[in-house]
């Protein structure tokens, strides 16, 4: 409750709300449920990943980033394209599924979709791409970039951060 309490609170201050969902606990059904509610009722971007097992949670959500492993899991269809299809349907989300060296996919829910090639030329460490990429896609959609280019700056952010060792930042002039 405290969390919820503390949303509302600041509700007014925030532009985007960023779910990053590693089934430790803290993300509940109803947490995440709430947190949607208040962020919709306020006009506020919410963005997420998260495991599998927790995907049916994340219903309304603007967006929900899995990777392809995971997205092929939470459909329980070994299909990219159907599986982005199925999640889309069952959230009524945009879904960006990050595929790797094999780029990015998106399904709209709006039955659009398109994908973008990888950009990585090196892989050093893939740790924190997954997350690099969510931050990025949701900073550009508040800087008013349409999906695509903010999946664009979003996948060369995470492109570049995977030629570094362990969990590494970017700055703005590596993305320009």
């Amino acid at each position: 409750m405290f969390l919820i309490k503390s949303i509302k609170k600041k509700i007014s201050k925030i532009d985007a709300i960023v779910l990053s969902d590693y089934n430790k606990g803290t993300l509940t059904k109803y947490l995440i449920h709430n947190i949607i509610k208040i962020a919709k009722k306020n006009n506020v971007l919410v963005t997420a990943d998260c495991k599998p097992k927790n995907y049916l949670f994340y219903k309304n959500v603007d967006i929900l980033k899995p990777n392809k492993k995971e997205a092929i899991e939470m459909a329980s269809i070994d299909d990219i394209e159907k599986a982005g299809e199925k999640i889309s349907k069952d959230l009524g989300a945009d879904i960006v599924i990050t595929l790797g060296g094999e780029g990015v996919y998106v399904f709209r829910k709006n039955n659009q979709r398109f994908s973008i090639d990888a950009v990585a030329k090196k892989i050093y460490d893939v740790s924190g791409a997954g997350d690099t990429f969510l931050a990025t896609l949701t900073l550009y959609l508040l800087a008013k970039k349409d999906l695509k280019k903010a999946v664009e700056i979003a996948n060369k952010a995470s492109g570049i951060v995977i030629g570094k060792p362990g969990v590494a930042s970017i700055t703005k002039r590596e993305l320009e």
